[in-house]
């Protein structure tokens, strides 16, 4: 679905930001997507792409709002 929506939207943006955590939105940990993968999937969009890892687990805390 991202691909698609990006070939929809590269005419009308200048950049994609995408953004990965290395927690679930509920504070569980998890794997990040290796960014070579991502830009083999994305290939075409290379030069368009800005890639974030977040490390979620500076947010602390039992409460999911934590992580939003």
């Amino acid at each position: 679905m991202l691909e698609l929506r990006m070939k929809i939207l590269d005419k009308y943006v200048d950049k994609f930001v995408l953004t990965q955590s290395n927690r679930t939105f509920q504070g569980k940990p998890k794997d990040l997507v290796d960014k070579r993968a991502i830009y083999e999937k994305l290939g075409d969009f290379k030069n368009k792409i800005i890639l974030n890892d977040i490390d979620g687990s500076k947010f602390g805390g039992d409460w999911s709002f934590n992580y939003e």
